[in-house]
């Protein structure tokens, strides 16, 4: 991605071959995944829209989350291509089918936690002003929590999984799914052959930060508990939370990055942690 559009790559020459046109929007692409039997590519940008391409041209784009409704907006941490379905046509050729990639778009909330109180405050006489202000903070408290009701979530729910269906003339929402409580994702895979479900980690001190998500029973099905959640090492104070995921050349077998710079290798049918690096 360069700014609001995208380069492809001849990899053998390291070059640039083909750029896209800048999509209707003012935000950066964040994260891309394309499917070459199709030939199109779904871009999400910063500001929470995603953006469907034919090659190198822009054809739809749409808004996934509201980040401007909220004192605390969505934004797009990772994108999964989840394989091909049917989707039925309309129009002209309604009654026939094409096919659509499936997209899982996963989203957090930025600046979920309250806000911490300044380390020194400036003392004085007591004003209006200070009502005010305190009135127009409040304000904002109760907005966000409007905002949070209107997303059909509770105000606790930091994290989300929107499902898109992406073909060659159109792009929709199929589904929204909530994370539970206070898990701010950061970081997904689509399990090989682990068909309709996907792991996400946690990009927050959660008590359990690795859970799978099947996305067509909109459920949370497992919570992983084999993760060590500290290491005894000086580094230990720190925050403790997945930063990548990656699958083995092994069924069942994933390796998990965390903040405190190990690896761990995990075995997600029997929730067993195998060995660290």
């Amino acid at each position: 991605p360069i700014g609001n559009q995208f380069q492809i790559m001849q990899c053998d020459k390291l070059q640039p071959v083909m750029i896209s046109r800048a999509a209707c929007t003012s935000g950066t692409i964040q994260q891309l995944i394309s499917d070459a039997s199709l030939g199109i590519t779904v871009a999400a940008h910063s500001n929470c829209q995603t953006t469907l391409y034919a090659r190198t041209k822009p054809l739809e784009t749409i808004h996934v989350a509201s980040s401007s409704s909220s004192r605390h907006p969505w934004s797009v941490v990772d994108m999964l291509h989840l394989g091909k379905t049917q989707l039925n046509m309309d129009g002209e050729k309604e009654g026939t089918t094409e096919n659509a990639v499936i997209v899982a778009v996963v989203l957090a909330k930025d600046g979920h936690e309250d806000d911490h109180d300044p380390l020194v405050q400036v003392l004085g006489t007591h004003n209006e002003d200070d009502d005010d202000s305190s009135t127009s903070s409040s304000d904002e408290d109760d907005s966000s929590a409007e905002d949070d009701e209107e997303d059909g979530f509770p105000p606790d729910c930091v994290g989300q999984v929107v499902i898109l269906l992406a073909s060659r003339t159109s792009l929709l929402i199929h589904t929204r799914i909530p994370l539970p409580s206070n898990f701010q994702p950061r970081v997904a895979l689509h399990p090989s052959t682990y068909l309709n479900k996907i792991i996400i980690g946690s990009g927050s001190s959660h008590k359990e930060p690795l859970i799978l998500v099947n996305i067509k029973t909109r459920k949370i099905i497992h919570t992983f508990s084999c993760l060590p959640t500290t290491k005894k090492s000086s580094n230990s104070s720190k925050p403790y939370y997945v930063t990548a995921l990656e699958q083995s050349p092994a069924v069942d077998t994933v390796a998990v990055g965390t903040s405190h710079g190990m690896v761990h290798l995990i075995n997600l049918r029997h929730d067993v942690h195998l060995f660290s690096l």
